[in-house]
């Protein structure tokens, strides 16, 4: 069932929306809003930024993004049996089940009494952006679910029971961040392009020219303008894009890493080596062996 965008946002007289849909209620934009989202990735693969960190997601997976943290989801449409040598395009499914919510829909009183000191800390390390997982996942879907059907006057009782749930366990973080720069529309706006922009094209060489372009700046102003805004200079953004595309290689395929590197946009395997373990912290073999180790 496809919705439209205006479907997914909260009216005035709602305490949350949970919905079904193949479509993202963003659109690939870079966006902030006041609620809470939970997002269970049913079917689908893509890139999820939260603040400028781009992370591999695929189905299956449970997300939750904390009230103003500036996030984009690309979800991937068309993709290749064969990736590398792009043989046999496909339509790629996607399946989403997405909860917004207002976490002080119970009052800042409610919230602030000691015994929510749980609550109140998971809504702190939701700027991170938290990936649920396990016994959790479970309980927390079965509870996303029974949202989906309840009356209204049950509503708010089985939220406040999934915020404890939630908050009764750990979770990963996805970032290491927990503050966000502050972005007016101005800068979503341009910022999604640039980060549209290098998410399709990052295994091409891209032109600091290009770019800067494509927000109607020179080179020089277009630099010093990302680095204010992200905390990152433009490229080392890039490396970060292109680093994640190589994880989600070296995850789900058997493909050479001499293939992977020029696959992610790096020119040569000396560079792509020394970058993958200044990012990640293991070459990509250690990263590929650890991760079916793990497994």
């Amino acid at each position: 069932m496809v919705f439209t965008l205006s479907e997914f946002l909260r009216k005035d007289n709602e305490s949350l929306v949970i919905k079904r849909s193949n479509i993202y209620h963003a659109l690939n934009e870079f966006h902030t809003h006041q609620d809470l989202e939970l997002l269970h990735v049913t079917e689908g693969t893509g890139t999820l930024l939260i603040g400028e960190t781009p992370i591999s997601i695929k189905g299956g997976e449970l997300i939750l993004i904390g009230c103003n943290v500036p996030h984009l989801f690309r979800f991937e449409r068309d993709g290749f049996t064969d990736p590398i040598m792009l043989r046999g395009p496909i339509q790629l499914p996607i399946n989403l089940l997405m909860l917004h919510f207002d976490p002080l829909l119970f009052g800042e009183t409610f919230i602030n009494v000691p015994e929510n000191a749980l609550i109140k800390q998971l809504l702190k390390k939701a700027g991170s952006g938290l990936l649920i997982e396990g016994e959790p996942k479970t309980e927390v879907l079965a509870l996303m679910n029974n949202l989906l059907t309840a009356p209204v006057n049950e509503r708010l009782i089985l939220l406040l029971t999934l915020l404890n749930k939630l908050a009764a366990n750990e979770h990963k973080p996805l970032t290491d961040e927990t503050d966000h720069m502050d972005f007016n529309r101005s800068d979503e706006a341009r910022l999604t392009k640039i980060f549209l922009l290098t998410m399709h094209d990052f295994n091409k060489r891209i032109k600091l020219k290009t770019v800067a372009e494509a927000i109607y700046m020179a080179p020089n102003a277009f630099c010093n303008y990302f680095k204010q805004k992200t905390g990152k200079t433009y490229f080392e953004f890039l490396l970060e894009v292109r680093v994640n595309h190589a994880c989600k290689r070296l995850r789900e395929t058997d493909f050479s890493v001499v293939m992977i590197c020029y696959d992610s946009g790096f020119t040569n395997l000396s560079n792509f080596n020394r970058h993958f373990k200044d990012i990640t912290g293991k070459t990509p073999l250690e990263y590929r062996r650890e991760y079916r180790k793990a497994l």
